[in-house]
């Protein structure tokens, strides 16, 4: 196909009409801005101040949300530092009455099947709303909270779904409320009410949904903050426990005196439970009523008044039935029992005016009970069944305190007649035998002296080394009725009463060789006198020996003493530790750091040597 000439007359009538449009379009176009131009002044006036009107409703939406965003940060900045979720919690409502422009704001928390009034801001005094609850189930509030969706009332008065109580409590006319959700689960709810200008909008529900986000942060917080505050509470008071229990312990397993013990678990037990003011009762075998064995800050006037029959108050009961006895307030609470004994039961109203909680505890072992503990306290109390394990244990150790008194009179006991056994021993086998042989001398010793002068002369010197030897065992029975006199002699006066008492009751002659002298620390001088007369002992009673000796060498560096016979001897490998005492007289020695050395042969005597110096054991004076 050809092309179309350019030229043709349609086309160029084509391009005239263009022309003409476009020149149409011109005239038009300056037309409307000449009308425009012909327009008034208060046309003008009109259009600005519309437009000066959009601009400040956008710049005052700008600054409201600028106002919302610093707000929000604040809020999650707070959050991240705040040592107290609850002054978050505070300043979201407080911050929410601001930007909301209302008259009060509350935060409720769901608290089992109730709402909590939790934080309150606002114009008047929260006293009215203190504490306030009301059912999740029958409040506006409530039920906005478990749909999830915010709910607005125009007019409380006339709205059925508010709860009366609260409207009575506050007064407010209108409410905005929110849902505070953790995920999908209602914790709470944000609220504010009576706004001051106009009534609640978008922009108010809007902002107060973001509020309610950092609300729920800020209620995660506070329950994280209380969590781990309570764990560090129980933590710390189970570091107080074990270190008072730990302390316990090393009391019960020492010396002391049992009422210094008691007294020390009733001042344990009073500050680990939070008092100042406790006692310890003990019952009696005879059927007495308890007694306090020990006490700590009860008035005068109750320790005066020392026994207590076993039916009354919190500690006769705890020890009738073993168990826990508690009364939160004794002025609620006045035991029947005495009504019929006007004396006890003044004494009791007269402690009530001293004492309101009392927490009574059995004392008990086995099937015994020993007595009974009763703390007191100047308010009303309660206590956890973590409170009542902790003195329940404190009971325990009681007891336990009580059996290790009793049983250590009865090993004192024990301890005692065997000594008295032993020293019967003794007595019986050196003393009686050796008065009984100088006996029998001084009764053949005139009739023998007639005779044979020389051999009188003998048997005479014999009855003297007999003699000397039973004043010598005398003088070593006293020193161990009275262990004090061993620290108050010198050590060779007491090495010389074991040499005559050998002498005397075995016949074998014991030479004692004293070189130097120095006062011993009383731990060192009753050690090296046991492992001397443990020695003797051997040489007496094993050793057949004709002849002893005893050395004793003192300088100011130590001191050595050596115990030597030549008797029989043995073989000290086949021995065993226990027998002839060589065990014992290695652990004296180890005990106050000296070296012992004990050489022996069949046949070749026995040599025993002691060495201490005075930087290895215990110091000499």
């Amino acid at each position: 196909m050809n092309a179309v000439s350019s030229s043709h007359p349609a086309l160029q009538a084509g391009a005239h009409g263009g022309a003409f449009f476009a020149r149409s379009f011109a005239l038009a176009r300056d037309a409307g801005q000449a009308e425009r131009a012909l327009e008034g002044p208060e046309d003008l006036e009109q259009r600005v101040e519309e437009r000066t009107r959009e601009l400040a409703r956008s710049l005052e939406t700008s600054q409201r949300q600028a106002d919302e965003m610093r707000t929000l940060l604040a809020i999650q900045r707070a959050l991240t530092g705040a040592d107290d979720p609850q002054d978050v919690l505070q300043r979201i409502a407080d911050e929410a009455r601001r930007l909301t422009g209302a008259r009060r704001a509350l935060i409720f928390l769901v608290d089992g099947d109730d709402l909590a009034v939790t934080v309150w801001s606002g114009e008047e005094r929260p006293e009215a709303v203190a504490g306030f609850r009301m059912p999740i189930r029958s409040s506006a509030t409530g039920r906005m909270m478990l749909s999830g969706e915010p709910v607005r009332i125009a007019d409380a008065r006339r709205d059925r779904r508010i709860n009366p109580e609260i409207h009575r409590r506050t007064g407010f006319r209108s409410l905005l409320s929110v849902p505070l959700l953790s995920g999908s689960t209602p914790v709470g709810a944000i609220s504010c009410a009576d706004k001051i200008e106009g009534t609640f909008d978008d922009v108010d529900e809007r902002v107060l949904s973001m509020l309610a986000s950092g609300a729920v942060l800020g209620i995660q917080n506070a329950r994280l903050h209380r969590t781990e505050r309570e764990r560090r509470r129980e933590a710390e008071e189970r570091r107080r426990v074990a270190e008072s229990l730990r302390d316990t312990l090393a009391l019960l397993n020492s010396d002391r005196p049992l009422e210094e013990i008691l007294k020390h678990l009733v001042r344990q037990a009073a500050d680990l439970l939070g008092t100042d003011t406790g006692a310890l009762y003990r019952l009696h075998p005879d059927g007495r009523g308890p007694t306090i064995q020990a006490v700590v800050g009860l008035p005068e006037e109750h320790v005066a008044s020392m026994a207590m029959p076993v039916g009354m108050a919190a500690v006769g009961k705890a020890m009738q039935e073993r168990r826990p006895v508690v009364i939160p307030d004794m002025a609620q609470v006045i035991p029947p029992e005495l009504a019929a004994d006007p004396e006890l039961r003044r004494h009791l109203e007269g402690l009530v005016t001293h004492f309101r909680g009392i927490l009574g505890l059995p004392v008990a072992a086995g099937t015994e009970v020993y007595g009974g503990f009763v703390l007191y306290y100047r308010e009303p109390r309660t206590f956890s069944k973590e409170e009542l394990a902790t003195a329940g244990s404190l009971g325990d150790q009681a007891a336990l305190a009580i059996q290790n008194a009793r049983l250590r009179s009865q090993a004192e006991a024990s301890a005692a007649a065997a000594e008295r056994s032993r020293l019967a021993r003794d007595l019986h086998d050196a003393v009686t035998q050796t008065l009984f042989s100088a006996n029998l001398i001084a009764e053949v010793l005139p009739r023998l002296w007639e005779r044979k002068p020389e051999e009188g002369w003998r048997r005479l010197e014999e009855l003297r080394q007999l003699t000397r030897g039973a004043l010598a065992e005398m003088r070593t029975l006293l020193l161990e009725l009275r262990p004090a006199a061993l620290v108050e002699a010198k050590l060779p006066d007491l090495l010389r009463h074991l040499a005559e008492a050998v002498t005397g009751r075995a016949r074998i002659p014991v030479d004692l060789r004293v070189e130097g002298e120095r006062r011993l620390a009383p731990d060192v001088q009753v050690a090296l006198y046991r492992i001397a007369q443990e020695a003797l002992n051997n040489v007496a009673h094993h050793a057949a020996a004709g002849r002893a000796e005893v050395d004793l060498r003192c300088s100011p560096g130590g001191v050595a003493l050596r115990v030597r016979d030549d008797g029989r001897g043995f073989d000290p490998a086949s021995v065993a530790p226990q027998h002839l005492g060589l065990g014992i007289m290695r652990e004296r020695a180890q005990a106050i750091g000296a070296r012992i050395r004990i050489e022996s042969q069949a046949g070749r005597g026995t040599d025993v040597v002691v060495e201490w110096e005075e930087d290895q054991g215990v110091g000499g004076r």
